[in-house]
């Protein structure tokens, strides 16, 4: 939580892990930009997902364009 607090995008972040934490299954990323308006804008630019996921490395893992929690 340390490193994501000090993030730039710690709010995008967050965000993001509640939104993963909700649907209760692995996403795509494709789908996760769909979920969060401020990845709209980056829908097509899968690269800046992955980043902001990498973020997240302690909750989360991505496989091929699937998104899992690690626990």
């Amino acid at each position: 939580m340390q490193q994501i607090n000090k993030s730039d995008n710690a709010e995008l972040c967050k965000q993001l892990l509640a939104s993963i934490a909700l649907v209760y299954q692995p996403i795509t990323l494709e789908e996760l930009a769909a979920l969060i308006e401020q990845l709209k804008d980056t829908a097509n630019d899968p690269e800046s997902i992955r980043e902001i996921i990498a973020i997240c490395g302690s909750f989360l893992t991505l496989q091929e364009e699937t998104i899992y929690f690690i626990h």
